[in-house]
């Protein structure tokens, strides 16, 4: 809810301004290899990281839409969702990124926002990159 109060009252101020924003979420973009690159660093025992991939890397997902379903596609990215470790990996490897970004990013347990106010139409592309 806080989060919400604080992305509507960004947006309004930015329109006011006549300024551009762009949000993004950021839950599905966490790397694998960077995850266990990040555990490893932070002094996380070989066992738990000899584990860990297949955690990470034996997941898949397919859409259903109007009773059709899609093919099943294995995922590169992101932490499993509705697990005990996923929120706990997903903090884990981007807790930095609210000390070091100049934009506002809000969070809530696995998922945040960016909110940037875009003054020069060029600086999309910064921002863009810059969450690769």
């Amino acid at each position: 809810m806080l989060t919400d109060v604080c992305s509507a009252t960004e947006w309004t101020s930015g329109i006011q301004r006549r300024r551009g924003l762009i949000p993004h979420l950021t839950t599905t973009r966490v790397n694998h290899l960077g995850i266990l690159y990040r555990l490893r660093s932070d002094g996380v025992g070989i066992s738990v990281l000899f584990v860990l991939p297949q955690f990470l890397t034996t997941r898949s997902q397919y859409v259903v839409v109007d009773g059709m379903r899609s093919e099943r596609v294995e995922l590169v990215s992101g932490v499993p969702q509705g697990s005990v470790l996923g929120p706990l990996l997903f903090l884990q490897n981007t807790s930095e990124l609210f000390n070091i970004l100049e934009n506002d990013l809000f969070g809530y347990a696995d998922d945040s926002t960016l909110i940037a106010v875009v003054l020069i139409p060029g600086s999309r592309i910064s921002i863009a990159q810059s969450l690769d």
